[in-house]
C-alpha cells in the first residue's frame, strides 16, 4: 500500500462493455448466501460482482504470507483472487472480501477502482474510506452470521469505520452504497468539494489513509498520530455540514428550529467519543473549533451569493 499524493488526479470510473449478469458461482452455498443477504433490502448494482466472480480464485493460506493478521483476509484486485488466513473461520471473512470483489473494476491500462479506491501504478487514494465502509456494510448486511465474526469485526478497521459513518449519514445511506458498488469515488469527491473543496477533500481522504496505514502497523505506538489524523477528518465532516445547513438556512429550504438542531447536532459529532477495542475510550473535545469553521463558512456563503 503506497499513498498517493495529495493532489492527485481522481478519475471517472470506467464501465464494461457487456457483463452477464448470472455466473454457475451462485451455486456455491456461501456465494449465493452473500448475494441473497446484500440484495434483500435493496437491488445492488451488481454488475462488478458477476463480472469478476467467473474467474475468482479462493485460497487458504499460511499466516506466514504477508496478510495483516488483525485483517485475516484479503482481496487481491490485479489477479482477482481472495486470500484467507488458513487457520481462520473462513464464513467469518469471506463477505468482507466478496464486497471487494462487487466493487472492483481493472481498466485497460491496469489501474484499479475498488469502492473508494483508485489507484494509479503502485500508488492511490481511498484506502482508509474503502476499508471503513467495507467494513460497514459487512456489519449490516451480514453481521448475523456467527458471534465470532462480531467480535473479528470489532478488531478492525475501527476509526476509519466511524470515519466512513459519518460520510454515508452526510451523503446519504443509498447514495453512498450505489457509489460505493460502481467503484464511483469521482462523484463523491465532488459532491463533497460542493461544500469543501477539491483540495480539502482530497486532504481528507489522505488523512483517512493515513489513518488506516499507521493504526494497521502499530496501533498502540500511532495512537496519537491516528486521533490528530481522526480530529482532523470530523473538522472536515463537519465543515461540509455547517456549509449545507447555512445555506439551506440561507435560502429558506430550513426552517430555524431546524436550523438550531441541526446546528447542535454537529457540536456534537465535534466532540463525539472514538470507541476502540483493547485501547482507551477517548473524548475527542474539538468544540474550540466550531467558531472558526463557522467564520470560514459565513465568508464563503457571503462571497458566493455576492457573485450572484
Amino acid at each position: 500500500m503506497k499513498l498517493a499524493s495529495i493532489d492527485c488526479n481522481i478519475g471517472a470510473t470506467p464501465t464494461l462493455d457487456y457483463c452477464d449478469l448470472t455466473s454457475d458461482k451462485l451455486s456455491k452455498k456461501y456465494i449465493n448466501r452473500f448475494y441473497v443477504d446484500l440484495n434483500k433490502d435493496r437491488k445492488k448494482d451488481m454488475t462488478f460482482f458477476f463480472n469478476n466472480l467467473n474467474t475468482l480464485e479462493i485460497k487458504k493460506v499460511p499466516s506466514t504470507k504477508g496478510i495483516i493478521s488483525r485483517a485475516g483476509a484479503q482481496y487481491c484486485m490485479n489477479n482477482n483472487v481472495i486470500e484467507i488466513i488458513d487457520y481462520l473461520r473462513f464464513n467469518d471473512f469471506i463477505d468482507h472480501e466478496l464486497l471487494h470483489l462487487s466493487s472492483s473494476i481493472k481498466d485497460e491500462d491496469g489501474n484499479l477502482y475498488s469502492g473508494f479506491i483508485q489507484t494509479r501504478g503502485e500508488y492511490g487514494i481511498g484506502y482508509g474510506l474503502d476499508e471503513g465502509y467495507t467494513s460497514l456494510l459487512d456489519d449490516r448486511y451480514f453481521l448475523h452470521r456467527s458471534k465470532t465474526k462480531e467480535i473479528e469485526n470489532l478488531r478492525i478497521y475501527q476509526i476509519v469505520k466511524i470515519i466512513a459513518k459519518r460520510i454515508e449519514e452526510f451523503i446519504g445511506k443509498e447514495e453512498m452504497e450505489d457509489l460505493y458498488f460502481t467503484a464511483d469515488l469521482l462523484s463523491l469527491v465532488n459532491t463533497l468539494s460542493k461544500y469543501t473543496s477539491i483540495s480539502s477533500t482530497t486532504k481528507f481522504l489522505h488523512n483517512l489513509d493515513e489513518i488506516l496505514l499507521y493504526y494497521e502497523q502499530a496501533p498502540i505506538r500511532n495512537i496519537p498520530l491516528c486521533y490528530r489524523k481522526y480530529s482532523e477528518c470530523m473538522l472536515f465532516i463537519c465543515e461540509a455540514w455547517l456549509y449545507r445547513v447555512d445555506e439551506g438556512y440561507i435560502n429558506g429550504q430550513i426552517n430555524k428550529e431546524e436550523y438550531n438542531h441541526l446546528l447542535e447536532m454537529i457540536k456534537t459529532l465535534l466532540n463525539s467519543r472514538i470507541t476502540m477495542v483493547h485501547l482507551p475510550i477517548r473524548s475527542v473535545k474539538l468544540d474550540k473549533f466550531y467558531p472558526a469553521i463557522k467564520e470560514k463558512v459565513a465568508k464563503k456563503l457571503e462571497l458566493k451569493y455576492k457573485e450572484k
